[in-house]
């Protein structure tokens, strides 16, 4: 597919050299006979194949070293910066004609769009360095450095390529070439940038494109390569559906609404229920990739999944203790690369009807105290004096131990838990143990911040997952095939 065009090309130019031979002939003795001798000669050795060199550069025309770079013109165009997006992209008006182009930072992208008029375009594309500069940076003879890719009208990745993969060419000016099928009618974007920012370096690139009818006859679809949540999707009620086998990208956006004891510490009770439905006809095996496609943030994922009276119930209020989900997974997501164990679930669906996934995120923030007050009993509660609480501090965490003055009177007083509290030393003369001078209590936290900083690394919200239902026949126990196996005789059987 990718030499065709090169095929025909090379027959194009094999054919005007023929031409031009027999017109060179004419005119002179025997001139006419030559010509038809030497067009005989030609057609024979194409159709039988007897030219086996001929045959060779016919079928592949890079094997002697007839390559698409090497029939393409100097650039004539220039790429007109900003062309950075989408809206700034470059129109390329003139295909088939090279365009110059440069990288000039390695965060730079340079745009360029066409549109076709027919569905099934084939699109060929050269990438290549200007002969002179690739020569002659310090013995360069590859093409590394940029990546280029084709988007649809979305700006949605199809495809592409990176140049790295060409390794050592023997002439960078030639250039490399890559095929595509552009499905649908309309416009469609090339995009050029550094592969990465130690391979970027400021010199210039040429870019063409080409675009042919192809004899293919079929309707593609506009379909999408994925799906996201659309918030609010908190209850069953506003559940998104899920697409067989389209992976959704989900966000678990953060809420701070109440403060749960975990241990020593109190943690903000984060996080809110991403619900999702999908119809089945019943009999199925479900696929379920949790991160496949991407990895997820790190952290530990809670997903559950309810018929629709049981998601609906807890919609209605019942308690979460009372309602039993018919799958919970909890999904560890530290992975940090797609090819790291991505985590891949099967189970089945019995009945037709409409299940209900939820999704939430089992991550605590630890939550910042803004205010402490004096617990002088040491009960967990707080004390007021005067109908106020006393204020009081630590240096860190959510309580801690302070001295304060006995609060108590009288020549025995004693601390207000009925600890010894300390006591001064003892007056010479045995006189009787003096009163409790200061207490222990407890200064214990009241208030938490609302606005609570993520510590650094503590990442959590991007998830996505990909749901693949199958129907399956009916269960092997239950299958003519299981009751021929149990008829049939087996001498170990007891």
């Amino acid at each position: 597919m990718k030499h065709r065009a090169l095929s025909g090309l090379v027959v194009v130019l094999l054919w005007l050299y023929a031409s031009a031979a027999t017109a060179a002939l004419v005119g002179y003795p025997g001139g006419d006979i030559c010509a038809s001798a030497a067009q005989a000669a030609y057609n024979s050795g194409y159709s039988t194949g007897s030219n086996e060199a001929l045959t060779a550069c016919q079928n592949n025309p890079e094997s002697c070293g007839i390559t698409l770079g090497s029939l393409l013109g100097a650039p004539i165009f220039g790429e007109i910066e900003p062309n950075d997006n989408m809206v700034s992209a470059n129109p390329i008006f003139a295909l088939g004609t090279p365009f110059w182009g440069q990288s000039s930072s390695p965060i730079d992208q340079d745009w360029f769009y066409l549109v076709t008029g027919e569905p099934n375009q084939h699109l060929t594309i050269n990438f290549a360095v200007p002969r002179p500069i690739g020569a002659a940076q310090h013995g360069r003879t590859d093409l590394r450095g940029w990546k280029v890719s084709i988007r649809d009208a979305r700006g949605t990745r199809l495809s592409g390529f990176d140049t790295n993969f060409a390794g050592e060419i023997e002439d960078p000016g030639a250039g490399i070439r890559y095929d595509f099928m552009l499905g649908l009618a309309g416009t469609y974007y090339l995009v050029v940038e550094p592969s990465s920012r130690e391979d970027w370096s400021a010199l210039p690139y040429n870019l063409t494109a080409f675009v042919q009818d192809t004899p293919l006859d079929i309707n593609p679809f506009v379909v999408g390569f994925y799906d996201a949540e659309v918030e609010p999707n908190d209850w069953p009620s506003q559940a998104n559906p899920i697409a067989n086998g389209v992976t959704m990208y989900g966000l678990i956006n953060l809420t701070f609404e109440g403060v749960a004891v975990m241990g020593e510490s109190f943690v903000w009770g984060q996080g809110e229920d991403d619900w999702f439905r999908y119809t089945s006809h019943g009999n199925e095996i479900i696929t379920f990739g949790f991160c496949v496609r991407e990895p997820c943030s790190a952290g530990n994922w809670f997903v559950e999944v309810y018929d629709e009276a049981s998601a609906f119930a807890l919609e209605g209020g019942a308690p979460e203790a009372a309602v039993r989900p018919l799958l919970a997974i909890n999904t560890d997501t530290a992975r940090t690369n797609v090819g790291d164990d991505p985590e891949t679930y099967r189970f089945g669906l019995m009945e037709p009807g409409t299940y209900y996934m939820r999704v939430n995120h089992k991550r605590k923030f630890e939550a910042p105290c803004t205010g402490f007050a004096q617990d002088r009993n040491n009960d967990g509660l707080v004390d007021l004096v005067d109908g106020e609480l006393v204020r009081c501090g630590c240096d860190s965490g959510y309580s801690c131990t302070i001295k304060i003055p006995n609060p108590q009177t009288g020549p025995n007083r004693a601390c207000p838990d009925g600890s010894g509290g300390e006591k001064p030393a003892e007056s010479e003369g045995g006189n009787p143990t003096p009163p409790v001078e200061q207490c222990d209590v407890t200064c214990r936290c009241v208030s938490w911040g609302l606005l609570v900083e993520v510590p650094e690394g503590e990442v959590t919200s991007q998830y996505n997952f990909t749901w693949f239902g199958t129907s399956l026949p009916p269960f092997t126990v239950d299958s003519p095939a299981y009751q021929d196996f149990l008829n049939r005789p087996n001498p170990l059987a007891p």
